[in-house]
């Protein structure tokens, strides 16, 4: 990765940092990377070393440094675990796919399918998601 992303809070360029300083209390995660602004404190992990993974249009292996999605701070973080005890056990059931689960999503905010997941969305974004998880799938 050639570029740290940018804090979407604060604009300011983030720092590689591992799961040691992130979450001290994990040691399960020590040895993950994570981008963290160091003027305000948020950050998102990255994708582990090896796994198959779009980036910037492509499809790549990262090398540890592929950023899972923008940065978040406390309080969108919060909101993303919410979205995601909504949505998850929409496709892990198995009667639909994942990405499947997602292009309905897309379809019904309107937006395309490579913008629509969870760990892209800003604390706006993610509102809509929420509310449209119920919508799009009622019966679960």
């Amino acid at each position: 990765m050639n570029t740290p992303p940018i804090c979407g809070y604060c604009d300011c360029p983030t720092e590689m940092k591992t799961g040691q300083s992130v979450y001290p209390h994990r040691q399960d995660l020590y040895k993950l990377n994570f981008w963290v602004c160091p003027n305000c404190g948020a950050y998102t992990g990255c994708h582990k070393k090896g796994a198959r993974t779009k980036y910037k249009g492509q499809t790549i292996v990262s090398d540890g440094t592929i950023p899972l999605g923008i940065p978040a701070n406390a309080g969108l973080r919060k909101l993303r675990m919410q979205a995601h005890d909504l949505f998850d056990p929409v496709w892990r059931g198995g009667a639909i796919s994942r990405q499947k689960a997602y292009s309905k999503i897309a379809e019904h905010l309107g937006i395309p399918m490579d913008d629509c997941h969870i760990s892209h969305f800003n604390e706006t974004a993610i509102r809509h998601f929420i509310d449209a998880v119920p919508i799009v799938f009622p019966n679960k």
